[in-house]
């Protein structure tokens, strides 16, 4: 996350990609809650939302979740 923070934009993404490429290995709600927000979340604003939109639509519990918790 303070990769996240600290980067730049380049790095940002590259954060967010490696995150979004990783959830089929996030399995439980602490990897999500204390991430999600902040990575997906953070890269999102001002972006479009349809990444959250598939996530949402997963069959995958945590990457539901990672919609979810991405909009606060």
């Amino acid at each position: 996350m303070l990769r996240f923070r600290r980067g730049t934009q380049a790095e940002q993404r590259a954060v967010y990609e490696t995150y979004l490429s990783a959830t089929g290995r996030i399995n439980n709600w602490d990897l999500v809650d204390c991430s999600a927000e902040h990575i997906v979340g953070d890269y999102l604003a001002g972006r479009s939302r349809a990444p959250l939109k598939k996530l949402a639509r997963s069959r995958l519990i945590w990457e539901r979740r990672i919609a979810m918790l991405a909009t606060f």
